[in-house]
């Protein structure tokens, strides 16, 4: 929320303190209580509006962060899968080897080589 939204939801809510806080310590009219009571409904619609925008906000803000975040994930992805093909060629390159030098040694021992 910025300052200025902050600042005006600020100045409602203190005024919907003050006039609840006025109308219950008042002695009024029937007309005087329908208007403080529709002055209400108006200063609650205001603040729900302040707070509905900026939950508006947020979710968009949310979403575009979460797009993004989306997006690194699938180039994380991307990238893990090149080199997981990488590293199973390498294994199976290394097993080979290991296979090789194996079978030399055999040989060297026996007399073969």
């Amino acid at each position: 929320m910025n300052t200025e939204s902050m600042n005006t939801l600020k100045i409602v809510r203190d005024t919907i303190n003050l006039v609840q806080q006025q109308m219950e310590e008042g002695t009024w009219t029937k007309a005087e209580k329908k208007s403080i009571a529709a002055t209400l409904r108006s200063l609650n619609t205001i603040e729900n509006v302040i707070v509905n925008e900026t939950l508006m906000k947020m979710a968009d803000e949310l979403n575009a962060s979460n797009t993004q975040l989306t997006g690194l994930i699938e180039d994380m992805e991307n990238t893990s899968a090149k080199i997981e093909k990488i590293s199973i060629a390498v294994k199976r390159v290394s097993k080979v080897i290991g296979v090789l030098a194996e079978i030399t040694k055999k040989a060297i021992a026996v007399g073969i080589l």
